[in-house]
């Protein structure tokens, strides 16, 4: 159809190569016609191998002109220890990649950066632990209304009951939810609805893309370490929201963001000081069907 919206510029921060959904995002991302990719930054553990992957990937993809660069691994929660599942790479990164080109900033540099430099505000998509983010809203000072809107993936629903609880790094996600900033949460129950399966994959390995093709790879690696025939796909829906309504139902709530530990707890209340949209419905296999047809045909 005949483009009347704007394409919407974000920054996609990750933790990619754990589970594989985030190499689904990183390349939903680029193929999304509603998009610009202006950066990537990775977060959360080994955070230089992650830039690797994620150049790796949208160099395949056809968009070296992205720049990827390396952000915080350490959590703000302290003594937190990041989960490294020890796969992260495979398939993918080859020993001469340690010389790929990564931007010589540090993630949180980069994204004020953009900040600074872009002539529209930016959507920050957070789809790993809020470090990164929260860290940029620290130091982003006047730069602060150039964000749009912070949409991430986060929020474990309890049973029976209606609260979400963050656990990656619990200090940043608080910091983020209580920042005044327009936050929208994919939560876990709701956004790890629509799965990839090994049809799926086949149809990603017999595509000519060299970047579908090492998806394919990644993806098949995973289901075999997983010991599953499918997987969630929790950060390409999540990142849906930035450019449709279409597959997540999303209502805006009043909470209280309470640190309970390293965790912190998401609860309704009207006195609440955390204005978040979370979402509420998903519409699972329209998604899937979105994003293969968008993966394969563009």
């Amino acid at each position: 159809g005949v483009r009347t919206m704007p394409m919407r510029p974000i920054i996609l921060d990750t933790d990619v190569g754990t589970d594989v959904d985030d190499a689904f995002a990183i390349s939903q991302a680029v193929r999304s016609p509603e998009l610009e990719l202006r950066a990537v930054t990775t977060v959360y553990g080994d955070v230089h191998l992650r830039a690797r992957l994620a150049r790796k990937l949208l160099d395949l993809l056809g968009h070296g002109e992205v720049p990827v660069a390396a952000g915080l691994g350490q959590p703000l929660t302290p003594d937190k220890v990041p989960y490294w599942g020890g796969w992260e790479g495979e398939g993918l990164l080859a020993p001469d990649d340690d010389a790929l080109p990564l931007d010589p900033r540090d993630g949180v540099r980069l994204i004020l950066d953009e900040l600074a430099d872009s002539p529209d505000p930016l959507t920050l998509v957070a789809i790993g632990p809020l470090t990164n983010i929260a860290a940029v809203i620290q130091q982003a000072g006047r730069l602060l209304d150039r964000i749009r809107e912070i949409i991430c993936m986060a929020g474990t629903s309890v049973a029976d009951e209606e609260v979400w609880i963050v656990i990656c790094d619990g200090v940043a996600a608080r910091f983020v939810f209580e920042s005044g900033l327009p936050v929208t949460l994919g939560t876990r129950f709701i956004v790890n609805q629509p799965k990839i399966t090994r049809p799926h994959l086949s149809r990603l390995a017999g595509s000519s893309d060299p970047g579908l093709q090492a998806l394919a790879v990644l993806l098949d690696r995973y289901l075999e370490i997983k010991q599953r025939d499918q997987t969630p796909m929790y950060d390409p829906v999540t990142l849906s929201m930035a450019y449709s309504d279409e597959f997540i139902q999303a209502e805006a709530m009043t909470l209280t963001a309470e640190q309970q530990g390293d965790v912190v707890a998401l609860t309704p209340d009207p006195e609440g000081s955390a204005r978040i949209n979370i979402s509420v419905g998903v519409q699972p296999e329209a998604f899937v069907d979105h994003l293969v047809d968008l993966l394969l045909v563009g």
